[in-house]
């Protein structure tokens, strides 16, 4: 993962100058000078990658009239419900100062960031929650930052409609084998319509059984080998 977004942010090509950046921070309480100097350096290197991964996010998931917005607010605050380092509120990313400042060097926290972006921009009017985490976390562990470690999951118990790594994993599984269907799926729930039909139709079988062949494949995100990389990259 520290390698994946290190590579992305050699990569990664500035906005034009016209151009107002794509993110601005807010600060939603007091900070410690020590700790307002930290934050701006993250927020540095986060503005180095941001913009490649917008640029993906607005293309992969575009659609018919939508207009995506050109400005998102990172606001670091304390988030008030537990175990949530980030919520998103249409364009703006609330990020939980006190869990962020605890793993300023870790690259998850950065890569966090990837996902709520998906979340500015899908605006679906309604749709399966583990459609709206599917996706996002689709797009960051499969296509912004393919060598994640993050991806792993325990393929005991997991189903398809858990939401976050595991219907990660099984939307990644449908897209090799049926070429762009995330973006339709994506255009289908932003029209407000079911994307869980679509897949139903482009599989040709229930998602349980299409979540069966997957598992069945042994996927690389449920190996051991993946979950050694996850444990090693947690611990820093």
């Amino acid at each position: 993962m520290a390698g994946g977004l290190g590579c992305l942010a050699s990569a990664t090509a500035s906005r034009g100058q016209s151009n107002p950046p794509l993110l601005t921070f807010a600060y939603g309480r007091q900070f410690s000078s020590a700790e307002r100097k930290a934050l701006e350096a993250w927020s540095s290197v986060l503005t180095r990658l941001a913009d490649g991964w917008w640029r993906t996010i607005t293309t992969r998931l575009a659609s018919p009239g939508f207009v995506t917005v050109d400005q998102i607010t990172i606001e670091f605050n304390d988030i008030k419900i537990k175990g949530a380092p980030a919520l998103t509120h249409e364009s703006v990313i609330e990020v939980d100062a006190r869990g962020l400042l605890a793993r300023l060097r870790d690259p998850d926290a950065l890569a966090m960031i990837a996902h709520e972006m998906v979340h500015v921009v899908q605006r679906y009017p309604h749709a399966a929650g583990w459609l709206v985490e599917g996706i996002a976390d689709y797009m960051r562990y499969y296509v912004l930052i393919p060598d994640d470690p993050g991806r792993a999951f325990r393929p005991d118990g997991a189903t398809w409609h858990d939401g976050y790594q595991a219907s990660a994993g099984f939307l990644d599984w449908v897209e090799q084998g049926h070429p762009g269907t995330i973006t339709r799926v994506n255009a289908t729930l932003r029209a407000g319509e079911d994307g869980q039909a679509l897949l139903r139709e482009t599989l040709g079988q229930t998602l349980q059984q299409a979540w069966g062949a997957y598992i069945a494949g042994k996927p690389y995100a449920t190996s051991a080998e993946a979950w050694r990389r996850r444990a090693t990259a947690s611990r820093g």
